[in-house]
C-alpha cells in the first residue's frame, strides 16, 4: 500500500543547470558547461517521503515518440525514471520537456520551463488504467503539483491535494490546497487576509488552504482555525530557495501521515523541512526526516 501517489511534474522538470552569465545564452543542446539533473515538484515530494520511510509512487505523463524535433533528454529521462517507482502515462507528444535553471554569476537565478502538449485521445485511453492504479494502491494522499489546464481530465479520477492555481474545477474533490503568492493572487487577489483565506476554505469545504511567501512565511486557514508562521530563525545559511514550497508541502503531509497532528504542528514540520532545504542545493541534498 502506498501512502502517497504523486504527479505529474517529475517528467517536465528535467533541469539543465547553467552556472555562467546567461545574457547571451540560447537554449540549445547542452555542451560541457551544462549539467543535466532530475527535478520537479513531484520528485522533490517523493524523495522527502522516501527519506521519511513513507511508500510513494510517481505517475509521469510521458511522450509517445514520433517527435517533430530531436529530444536530446530522452536517454536521460529513461535512465532517470528507471531508478524510481513510476507509473507511466504515455500521453504526451514528446518524451520530455525542459526546465532550465539559469544561475548567472551576478543576479538572481530564474527558471524557464514548459510542458509538451498532451494528446487528447491518449488521455482518454489512459484514464481507466490510472483509475485502476489509484484503486489498487489505496494511497492516503493523491498529490498533484504544477498542474496545467490540459491535464484536468487526468486529474479528475481522484485527487486529495493540489498545488496549482490553474485547476479550480478540481476544488470540489480536493481536501488540501497549497499555493504560493503568485497562485494565490490569481484565485484570491493580492495579499488576502486570513479571514478571506478561511472564508474560501469554508466555501469550498477544504480542510486546509495555505499560502507560502518569501516575505511573510506561510498563512494557513482551516475551517476551524487560522494562523501565520513566520520564517524560522536559524544559524544555517540560505543557499538555495528553489523548491522551498515543495519542502513545506512534503514536510506538512509527512507529518499528517505519521501522526494525527494539529494543523499548526503539521505546518511547523513543513516550515522546518523548508528551512533545512534552503540550506542545501538540489533535490539530492534534501534533509532527512530525523533532522526535521
Amino acid at each position: 500500500m502506498y501512502s502517497l501517489f504523486i504527479g505529474f511534474s517529475v517528467n517536465p522538470e528535467i533541469h539543465v543547470l547553467y552556472t555562467g552569465d546567461n545574457k547571451a545564452t540560447k537554449i540549445s543542446v547542452p555542451d560541457e558547461d551544462w549539467k543535466i539533473l532530475g527535478g520537479g515538484s513531484a520528485l522533490n515530494i517523493q524523495v522527502a517521503a522516501s527519506r521519511a520511510g513513507i511508500a510513494s509512487r510517481l505517475f509521469a505523463a510521458l511522450g509517445t515518440g514520433g517527435n517533430d524535433r530531436p529530444d536530446f533528454f530522452r536517454d536521460t529521462m529513461e535512465s532517470f525514471l528507471g531508478n524510481l517507482d513510476v507509473y507511466r502515462l504515455n500521453v504526451r507528444r514528446q518524451d520530455s520537456s525542459v526546465g532550465i535553471i539559469f544561475r548567472p554569476n551576478i543576479g538572481r537565478r530564474r527558471i524557464i520551463s514548459h510542458k509538451t502538449p498532451l494528446i487528447p485521445e491518449k488521455v482518454q485511453e489512459n484514464i481507466p488504467s490510472l483509475q485502476a492504479q489509484l484503486e489498487s494502491c489505496q494511497p492516503a494522499f493523491v498529490v498533484l503539483t504544477g498542474l496545467m489546464p490540459d491535464e484536468l481530465e487526468l486529474a479528475q479520477p481522484h485527487v486529495d491535494l493540489i498545488q496549482s492555481d490553474k485547476l479550480t474545477e478540481l476544488l470540489p474533490q480536493v481536501n488540501y490546497l497549497f499555493l504560493n503568492g503568485f497562485e494565490c493572487e490569481s484565485i484570491l487577489g493580492k495579499n488576502p487576509t486570513l479571514d478571506v483565506l478561511q472564508k474560501f476554505s469554508r466555501e469550498h469545504n477544504l480542510d486546509w488552504v495555505s499560502v507560502t511567501s518569501a516575505i511573510q512565511g506561510v498563512m494557513v486557514a482551516t475551517k476551524d482555525e487560522q494562523f501565520v508562521l513566520h520564517h524560522l530563525e536559524s544559524s544555517l545559511p540560505v543557499i538555495d530557495t528553489t523548491g522551498a514550497g515543495d519542502a513545506f508541502l512534503s514536510g506538512t503531509i509527512i507529518a499528517l501521515i505519521k501522526g494525527k497532528l494539529s494543523a499548526r504542528t503539521a505546518a511547523l514540520y513543513g516550515c522546518c523541512n523548508a528551512r533545512l532545504a534552503c540550506a542545501c542545493e538540489g533535490v539530492a541534498n534534501l534533509p532527512s526526516w530525523i533532522k526535521v
